[in-house]
């Protein structure tokens, strides 16, 4: 009885009653004759059938099930058993879940893998080219290209995450085993996520008119006609150009080149700030060697939801822009006044700080430093 009792309470653990689709019974029977073939080919069967039942006796003895040879009644429950745990391996072995894979084992070395592709990109290795699809491996000499509205995340072997804008292409130069990574960009713009380098590895980025160098950091490059720069959200980037000095960023800086291509440092505005964050969360990636599609879409899911919280902020940013100096300072609640000087010009702003000499004036585009003899008279605006 307490064997029967133990028994069902195996097959109800594992659920050995229900139906099996028609395919699956074709590969379990498969598997099923493969290995009783195998088991009657050779001479030692019966020493193959022994060596078995030891085992799962062993196993049986710890459910409360103490069988052995010379025990015939005890053995008619435990060779219909033993066959059904048979079974059972080759149940789990063929019945993993549908639609499932995993990402890959590992990273090549000296390599890129795409993690995440959105619309349509390609790889042209010797010549040919290829859609980009996740898990693709990328290597030095390899050109990668995104169209509109396309968006490729990758993983670069040991040292960064990287997310590749739309209508952008650009060539692994190397990526070698020293840990040195060298990125040609022909055009559009690029994310670069680094970890903690070393001090034998590198990461650069080349383009027609700049070079950016990092060893550690989080920034945006970009390369086109109408704009040519990096922007820095965490870290230094320092960018060479031509034959200007080296010029270096830090975090909420960027630099851009002027009309003569020459180096300029600026201070980030809050919408160009939030969009490297944006790209920060798109680009921020556990390690995807050894996921499974499942556990990628999790992650992916976590990205997107970050992310539309960022496009919401950037929404209302970017409608805040759209205001007049005098309306943002509205916006902001800052309370404003109308400044009357006594050559007859009027000037409108919110009142910072004043002293015996000068008045502060908070203009929307500025700070005004007004001399207080000159000023005839202040008037508060609703």
């Amino acid at each position: 009885m307490t064997e029967t009792k133990t028994l069902l309470r195996f097959m109800e653990k594992y659920r050995f009653t229900e139906e099996l689709s028609p395919e699956l019974r074709k590969r379990i029977l498969s598997s099923k004759k493969k290995a009783f073939k195998n088991i009657i080919k050779t001479g030692n069967s019966i020493p193959v059938f022994f060596m078995f039942f030891r085992k799962v006796s062993q196993v049986l003895k710890k459910w409360g099930l103490n069988v052995s040879i010379s025990n015939s009644k005890k053995l008619a429950i435990a060779l219909p058993l033993f066959l059904l745990l048979a079974g059972a391996g080759t149940f789990f072995l063929v019945n993993r879940e549908p639609g499932v894979s995993t990402a890959s084992s590992e990273i090549q070395p000296n390599s890129a893998k795409i993690a995440f592709v959105v619309g349509s990109a390609e790889i042209i290795r010797g010549g040919k080219s290829e859609a980009a699809a996740v898990n693709s491996v990328i290597k030095s000499g390899e050109t990668v290209r995104t169209s509109t509205g396309a968006m490729i995340v990758l993983q670069v072997s040991g040292s960064a995450n990287i997310k590749v804008h739309e209508n952008t292409e650009f060539v692994f130069d190397s990526i070698d085993e020293s840990g040195k990574t060298s990125i040609d960009l022909k055009n559009g713009s690029l994310y670069s996520k680094l970890k903690k380098l070393s001090k034998d590895q590198s990461y650069e980025i080349k383009t027609m008119t700049f070079t950016a160098a990092v060893r550690g950091t989080e920034f945006l490059s970009t390369s086109s006609e109408k704009d040519s720069g990096i922007k820095v959200l965490n870290g230094k980037v320092s960018l060479s150009a031509g034959e200007s000095i080296e010029n270096i960023a830090d975090a909420g800086n960027g630099i851009k080149l002027n009309k003569s291509g020459k180096p300029e440092i600026y201070s980030l505005s809050k919408k160009e700030t939030l969009l490297l964050e944006k790209d920060s969360v798109q680009t921020t990636l556990e390690n995807i060697e050894g996921k499974t599609e499942e556990e990628l879409k999790l992650i992916q899911q976590a990205t997107l939801d970050k992310t539309a919280e960022l496009d919401k902020k950037i929404e209302e940013e970017t409608a805040f822009e759209k205001l007049s100096p005098l309306q943002k300072l509205r916006a902001l609640g800052k309370p404003l006044t109308m400044i009357n000087m006594r050559d007859g010009s009027q000037i409108a702003g919110s009142v910072q700080r004043s002293d015996d000499k000068f008045l502060y004036l908070d203009t929307g585009d500025g700070i005004a430093k007004l001399p207080v003899e000159e000023i005839l008279r202040r008037t508060p605006m609703k």
